[in-house]
Order: structure tokens, then C-alpha cells, then sequence
């Protein structure tokens, strides 16, 4: 399935803000959030 370039952008922008809120999540302390984000930054 073919996406277009809005869609593109949308679903990176989406993943950005999922990954600072985790980042604040984070430095916020919580463990959970800081597992999750390692796992995202490892996807990368």
C-alpha cells in the first residue's frame, strides 16, 4: 500500500511527540517510560 507524503509527514510527526513525551515522561523518573523509550531509540 502506497502512502501519500501528508501521510508520511503525519505519522512522523505523531511518532516525534510520542517520543517527547516519553523523554518527559522519563526525566520525570518513571522506569516504564524510560524502558519504552530505549526500545524506540533502538528501532531507530
Amino acid at each position: 500500500m502506497a502512502m501519500s507524503k501528508k501521510d508520511l509527514e503525519k505519522k512522523k510527526s505523531a511518532k516525534r511527540q510520542k517520543l517527547e513525551e516519553l523523554e518527559k515522561q522519563a526525566s520525570a523518573g518513571s522506569k516504564d517510560a524510560k524502558k519504552k523509550l530505549a526500545k524506540e531509540k533502538r528501532k531507530k
